[in-house]
């Protein structure tokens, strides 16, 4: 079998690679590299054409012809050469190449007397102007095809056919005319080739390109939409919650409503800052104030909102202050993107530096102002790309945001005579370091002593409200929150304290981890987070047999019915789009909840824990999941049954959970803790015993695991309403 060759590894591929190192300069042009290289191959292939020609006139005894060639390749040798050493004046080269091929032949051609007694080597000329359309230079082609006409012309006047060629007989011109034509046609087919490849090639990758901004504008509106709905969602429930209540709310809820107004008024204010950047009309604020106060003023501003997210948030700086040209508001919003990135991709516990230090520049002193965190850190092949509109891409996660940020805060960095760079390890953290000149040629500003807020600020540099609640009792539903802003996680807190017993997760892997550890009679969750989002939590709680029974709800501003279904395909319970309205929350919750209490009657009498022989119909349709994971736990207890030592830590490793999650299980699907599942158990099968067989009762007490007699008879009579004697004799 014949070996297939790596298509970077074959011969061509090499050459290519040759031509390339030969041709290329720093900063060149990708595409002009591709045309000079595609030129410069052919005319390789061309010196190799001529060289055999060249042997094979000589063995016909073509005189002329042998000096034709011979000049050819000395010219084409001449001008290979100069491309090596000059490179970049390569398409200059191309064209002094090409005419000096068009003047050689025609002088061959009048030698030989004319163009029916040459050969055919007129198609060396009409090549030579077909050579020039790859270098993609329109008016050097027609300059050469009107060289090539004017030649062509001057030989019927200074050449005229004579009977027979000068030292060419009718066998070689012959021969050789078929050569030629031959070569100018395959080379005319390859040019056509070419041509149509290059052209499906370059519509194709307008395709791809076009496809890729739709692609990422209609995640930017997905991003937006999102961004917009969060807060909407707390202002349009908390104006409810005012109405209902507004002695209760009122203070609490006009604050977090002014504060998610402006936070909607900060988006539209980015964007418009996009709007204007791109326009050109952005423009700069420069005044000469000290920067180091006002960056640690910024820092310090947005110290609470990372440690509500349990960052700790370090500000280091070399010297004490630094008087130069910047624009405060500019900087608050590079600053406060880099830092509202970090904190995003910052698992709770990490760290977050802000360093800054001055550095020698060529032209004038550079601030760095270096924000390091100790996150996930970015895959190497995203790493040109952070920076790019709508890029989102970190470790494959679906994270909220518009994508906009990072290249907000380039651009702005950029208009500012700076720039933003990034380094970053997997695993370690990434590093966004702002580079910007230190000048002093605006005005100086003293009225700049005490700081100020910019809107950025007010928006972003909150942290979690902490209302102080009643805790409720441990006997009423709890529900987990998972959600990675702080203010919805306090306005569902606020709108459910008063019912339900209340837990909140930051996202998606604290949320499951939550969810293992409390077991929770309900989950509302939000879809788009970081580390996990809610899609991949629902997945995994439902395919956990400690979790699997826990309704979920999950809210999000992604509302398409694609949306939808994916989510239920993911086993969510319910899904409800933001902004939503705190009565048809509360109204699911409720009738999920409820319909937990159906399904633990069905589950109750399909284990034959149930007084009644006939199961009740659940209001939506039963898991076979949670099924058979309570016909798994009623076996277990009936291989044991006449064990008076098997207790509950028995039954935990023989469904291999540990007492809590065992006992949260069984409640939440039966409504007793695992020791009375257990007694349950015995006893139901004391009651056949008693009817079925002629065992007395302290036999029977033995042989379903009780040690005392007595305390049978008293548990038999709290179940079944009469002492075990009785229950015997009734049937």
């Amino acid at each position: 079998m014949k070996k297939a060759v790596h298509p970077d590894t074959g011969v061509g591929w090499k050459l290519q690679n040759v031509v390339d190192r030969l041709l290329s300069f720093p900063g060149i042009d990708p595409n002009y590299l591709v045309r000079i290289r595609t030129y410069w191959l052919l005319t390789l292939g061309a010196i190799g054409f001529v060289a055999l020609l060249t042997v094979l006139v000589a063995v016909l005894r073509v005189p002329v012809l042998v000096q034709y060639g011979l000049v050819l390749l000395g010219g084409y040798l001449l001008i290979a050469a100069t491309v090596v050493w000059a490179r970049r004046p390569v398409l200059w080269i191309g064209l002094l190449g090409q005419t000096f091929t068009l003047l050689v032949t025609f002088v061959a051609i009048v030698r030989l007397g004319g163009l029916l007694h040459s050969g055919g080597i007129v198609t060396t000329g009409i090549a030579a102007v077909l050579f020039s359309v790859f270098l993609q230079r329109p008016r050097w082609t027609i300059f050469l095809f009107a060289l090539f006409c004017v030649l062509l012309a001057a030989t019927a006047v200074f050449a005229p056919e004579t009977p027979e060629g000068i030292g060419i007989s009718p066998f070689a011109n012959t021969l050789l005319y078929v050569i030629n034509t031959l070569w100018i046609s395959g080379f005319m087919v390859f040019f056509v080739v070419s041509f149509i490849r290059d052209r499906l090639r370059s519509e194709e990758e307008e395709a791809r390109r076009l496809k890729e901004l739709d692609a990422a504008k209609t995640q930017f509106y997905t991003n937006i939409s999102h961004e917009f709905r969060t807060p909407l969602t707390i202002i349009s429930g908390m104006a409810e919650q005012i109405e209902s209540q507004p002695e209760r709310w009122l203070d609490e809820g006009t604050e977090m409503i002014k504060h998610n107004s402006r936070r909607i008024l900060a988006l539209v204010n980015q964007m418009l800052d996009l709007s204007k950047l791109d326009a050109g009309k952005m423009e700069l604020r420069l005044r000469q104030a000290d920067v180091i106060r006002w960056l640690r003023y910024l820092c310090e501003s947005f110290r609470s909102y990372a440690e509500s997210r349990k960052l700790e948030l370090v500000f280091e700086t070399e010297i004490p202050e630094l008087v130069m040209d910047h624009d405060p508001d500019k900087l608050s919003d590079i600053l406060s993107n880099l830092l509202s990135n970090a904190v995003k991709f910052t698992p709770p516990g990490g760290t977050i530096s802000v360093s800054v230090r001055v550095e020698a520049g060529m032209a004038a002193p550079q601030l760095l102002l270096a924000v390091r965190d100790t996150g996930a850190g970015i895959e190497p092949e995203h790493l040109p790309f952070v920076f790019d509109r709508f890029f989102r891409g970190r470790q494959g996660e679906d994270i909220a945001g518009t994508g906009i940020g990072l290249s907000l805060a380039r651009a702005l960095a950029r208009l500012s005579g700076g720039d933003v760079f990034v380094k970053s390890k997997v695993g370690e953290g990434s590093e966004f370091t702002l580079q910007l000149p230190i000048t002093h040629i605006a005005p100086f500003d003293e009225a700049d002593e005490k700081g100020g807020h910019s809107e950025w600020q007010t928006v972003h540099f909150q942290s979690e409200w902490n209302g102080a609640k009643t805790a409720p009792p441990e006997d009423i539903p709890l529900i987990l929150i998972v959600d990675d802003y702080p203010d919805i996680l306090q306005y569902l807190r606020s709108a459910l304290s008063d019912r339900y017993r209340v837990e909140s997760a930051a996202n998606g892997r604290e949320g499951l981890e939550k969810a293992l550890h409390l077991t929770p009679d309900l989950i509302i969750s939000d879809v788009m987070m970081p580390e996990m989002d809610g899609m991949e939590m629902c997945r995994s709680l439902k395919q956990n047999p400690a979790t699997s029974h826990i309704p979920v709800v999950l809210l999000t501003a992604r509302a398409d019915a694609d949306s939808k279904l994916e989510g239920l395909n993911n086993q969510a319970d319910a899904y409800l789009a933001k902004p939503f309205s705190p009565a048809e929350l509360g109204l699911i919750l409720r009738n999920l909840l409820a319909n937990r209490e159906a399904l633990r009657k069905y589950y109750l009498a399909a284990a034959g824990l149930s007084a009644t022989s006939e199961a009740p119909n659940p209001a939506v349709g039963i898991s076979e999941l949670e099924q058979a994971f309570l016909e798994q736990a009623h076996e277990v207890v009936i291989q044991h049954l006449d064990d008076p030592d098997f207790h509950v830590d028995d039954l935990c490793r023989a469904m291999l959970m540990s007492q809590s999650q065992l006992h949260r299980k069984l409640t939440a699907l039966t409504g007793m803790p695992a020791n009375r599942f257990i007694r349950q158990i015995r006893l139901q099968e004391a009651a056949q015993l008693l009817r079925s067989t002629s065992l007395n009762v302290a036999e029977v007490a033995y042989d379903t695991g009780f040690r005392d007699p007595d305390y049978f008879g008293r548990a038999f009579r709290k179940m079944y309403g009469m002492a075990p004697t009785e229950y015997r004799e009734a049937g």
